[in-house]
């Protein structure tokens, strides 16, 4: 059964991106394949991961307030081999199904990712 990680806190300058990034990094260095969703909204994770946010049509956001967009469509590959992320996008963009210009998320972030590994290979 994959093993789900997360790192969320309210407050900035915690390092959650930097841990998702180095653990993310770490795991696929031993050979598991890593999805990290980014759910920050300035985009630091899909940055540091080296995808140009300006180039999104669709985000993170999109997926959970639009039941027709399947997840698949939001998995890109990242600059790190077995590595992919489920992209977010700045929040100065407004997600494709929003028509106001005024939208903004919330001050919350949340970096999770769903490696495929066992509780027993990680012991190796």
């Amino acid at each position: 059964m994959p093993r789900i990680i997360a790192f969320f806190n309210q407050k900035g300058g915690t390092a959650k991106t930097t841990s998702t990034l180095n653990v993310a990094a770490a795991l696929a260095e031993r050979g598991h394949r890593v999805l990290a969703m980014d759910l920050d909204p300035q985009a630091s994770l899909t940055m540091a991961f080296g995808i140009d946010v300006a180039a999104l049509e669709t985000s993170v956001y999109d997926l959970f307030l639009d039941d027709d967009i399947p997840v698949n469509e939001l998995v890109v590959p990242s600059t790190i081999d077995n590595v992919t992320v489920i992209r977010a996008t700045p929040t100065s963009r407004p997600p494709r199904w929003h028509s106001s210009t005024s939208w903004n998320a919330s001050e919350c972030s949340l970096h999770a990712w769903h490696p495929p590994i066992s509780p027993t290979s990680m012991s190796s």
